[in-house]
């Protein structure tokens, strides 16, 4: 049995709406981290981090961004 065939129908749409804003917020803050991270990784900006710490930037930019995908297919799943 199918995750849409287990929920009631009048779930599926707010369930597709959250998913949707998941997706929109991880693919924004995924971008800016993984841009920050770079640019101070390249020292590019005033900002004196280690290229440790700037790597975790990138790492938890990238982690947003698999949220982002994450988002998107619940969105595809419950709003149709």
């Amino acid at each position: 049995m199918s995750t849409s065939q287990r929920l009631p129908g009048a779930i599926e749409g707010p369930l597709g709406v959250v998913s949707l804003i998941v997706g929109i917020l991880g693919a924004v803050f995924g971008y800016v981290l993984v841009v920050l991270g770079v640019t101070m990784y390249f020292d590019l900006n005033s900002i004196t981090i280690s290229n440790t710490q700037s790597l975790i930037i990138v790492a938890s930019g990238f982690v947003a961004i698999v949220f982002a995908y994450a988002g998107w297919r619940g969105f595809m799943r419950f709003a149709y």
